[in-house]
């Protein structure tokens, strides 16, 4: 009888092979990702992350650049 850590070790083993056989197939249409364009369209909370990952970026480089008051 498995000891409830190899019946658990099993079941990842089973899932893993499972996701390793959906990663490795691949899809069969290779313009499959065209069915997504557009679906975020028109999607506030879409919107809403576009314009906090600029801002984000925009932070980032304020933080590289020098400061412009430093009396060059």
């Amino acid at each position: 009888m498995s000891t409830p850590v190899e019946k658990r070790l099993d079941e990842l083993e089973k899932k893993v092979a499972d996701l390793t056989r959906l990663v490795t197939s691949g899809p069969t249409d290779p313009f499959a990702w065209r069915s997504t364009v557009g679906m975020a369209a028109n999607d506030p909370g879409f919107d809403e992350m576009i314009r906090l990952g600029k801002a984000y970026r925009q932070s980032l480089k304020a933080e590289d650049e020098p400061d412009a008051g430093a009396g060059h």
